[in-house]
């Protein structure tokens, strides 16, 4: 039987139905990023940039850890670990990915222990760690599941897949037991009157969370399906406070989206062969 809430996405894009009343007809398709970690900061430290309305981590989430003031050579080695002191991630990096990537994701989901971890980064014999608190969702929310090619957890904001692909979102903090529907917008464009991109309404699908008000969406892509298109998926009910740009001294409240683009060949697609 397939997981709950699992569908064929080539039946999504199949579907063209009416706008709900009091749902957007279209949403802006945000292609751009910043730096979060920022500079300035010189002394071999480790921090994760929690959101700035929270002071603990809500799952599910991915927030970034950014290392700073570390030396030009040598290996960098981030390891993560649970409430009870087990590693269950480890990275290595060289100072060239940190200057490039900047960001390492640190991901959790409801069914992950909640409590305290630690995140330590190692380089040429010297420690430095920080930790935070992770907990239960009490409000909703959800982000993509998504790994790299080596397996590690990928940010949860933008997902680049093939036809035929699984997706994942996980979703928390809502009812428990409760149907809520996501909706998916799709065909990113620009607007006229004010040269915008915005994405259109195709349609909702009803996403049932479990006794915490917690779960994981499955959708199994069609390998014959349509490509090269862009889709957002967004509730209503789901907004968060990000960093404040360089130029605005306020955190902007924004309504939360998980962007996934199907291309035949991802890594073409972005620039990459």
């Amino acid at each position: 039987m397939p997981p709950r809430g699992h569908i064929p996405i080539g039946g999504v894009l199949s579907r063209s139905d009416p706008v709900p009343p009091g749902i957007a007809s279209q949403l802006e398709y945000f292609q751009g990023g910043g730096d979060v970690c920022g500079f300035g900061i010189t002394t071999f430290s480790v921090a994760v940039k929690n959101r700035p309305d929270l002071d603990f981590m809500a799952a599910p989430d991915v927030l970034d850890v950014c290392v700073y003031g570390y030396a030009p050579e040598g290996e960098v080695t981030l390891e993560m670990r649970d409430p009870a002191g087990r590693i269950f991630e480890s990275r290595q990096m060289n100072p060239g990915d940190l200057d490039a990537f900047n960001a390492v994701p640190f991901r959790r989901v409801r069914s992950d222990p909640m409590g305290l971890y630690t995140v330590a980064a190692i380089q040429n014999g010297i420690t430095v760690s920080t930790a935070i608190e992770v907990r239960a969702a009490s409000s909703p929310q959800f982000m993509g599941y998504v790994n790299d090619a080596y397996g590690l957890p990928d940010y949860g904001a933008f997902i680049v897949a093939k036809p035929g692909d699984t997706i994942r979102l996980a979703v928390g903090g809502y009812a428990p037991g409760s149907t809520v529907d996501m909706r998916i917008y799709h065909n990113p464009h620009q607007r006229q009157h004010d040269g915008k991109t915005v994405m259109d309404y195709l349609t909702s699908h009803p996403v049932t969370v479990d006794s915490n008000g917690a779960g994981m969406w499955v959708l199994q892509t069609e390998r014959s399906g349509p490509s090269e298109q862009c889709f957002m998926f967004y509730s209503e009910l789901v907004a968060r406070r990000m960093y404040p740009a360089p130029d605005s001294p306020e955190a902007p409240s924004i309504i939360w989206n998980v962007q996934l683009c199907l291309f035949r060949d991802p890594l073409q697609s972005a620039g990459f062969k």
